[in-house]
């Protein structure tokens, strides 16, 4: 009998305050949610259309690709040692109005990992992507995929309200990871690139300096 007590008067207690933090949350996620294909969209009063992830992915290499490659309206693209080995080059990469082929300056590549974000749906002309909530989305999982590979800021570019970032892992002299964001400052379109394998600092930086020219 005791025990039923007890638990009665937690649970008097416990639930006001959980009503009161779905109250909260319900007041700062106005509109209407729709789950379609697995994903939450969030249609606001600008006609926003809001994505929320909840499947988790292992912080390695791919982590930001993993998460993000099977979403409506991103094209992703992933070439493994194995294609590198056959084809015997990249793609070349676009950063600041360059064509960069870092075929030649790779040593050894673990994996090539390319997304582009559309700003607005196919099937929805005039609806536009929000891809962030409150501490999730595009951004965070960018940011805490460099955090967690130490990745360092080499150049931060802003102009007409997108951003190219460029960042670089490296262990002694070998470069480890290259990874190029081109987005709005909303994190909600544009491009990540991330590059992982072994290049030689000297050679990775003649081709940072070529850019920067």
């Amino acid at each position: 009998m005791k025990r039923i007590l007890i638990a009665f008067c937690f649970l008097s207690l416990a639930l006001p305050a959980f009503s009161q933090g779905r109250n909260t949350q319900k007041k700062e996620q106005s509109g209407v949610w729709i789950l379609e294909d697995g994903k939450y969209l969030h249609f606001e009063s600008d006609v926003f259309v809001q994505i929320s992830r909840d499947r988790e992915a292992p912080p390695d290499g791919n982590y930001v690709y993993s998460r993000w490659c099977d979403m409506t309206d991103v094209n992703a693209t992933y070439i493994s040692p194995e294609m590198f080995k056959l084809a015997g080059s990249l793609p070349k990469l676009n950063i600041r109005g360059q064509n960069v082929d870092l075929s030649d300056v790779i040593k050894e590549l673990k994996g090539l990992y390319m997304l582009e974000f559309a700003q607005y749906r196919k099937s929805a002309p005039g609806v536009r992507y929000c891809r962030n909530g409150q501490g999730t989305g595009l951004r965070w999982d960018i940011r805490n995929f460099l955090e967690k590979n130490n990745y360092k800021t080499l150049m931060d570019m802003r102009e007409n309200g997108q951003y190219t970032r460029l960042y670089m892992a490296a262990n002694g002299q070998t470069v480890t990871g290259f990874v190029l964001v081109n987005l709005d400052d909303s994190f909600d379109y544009g491009r990540f690139i991330c590059l992982e394998g072994k290049m030689p600092y000297n050679k990775f930086q003649a081709v940072i300096k070529k850019i920067m020219q």
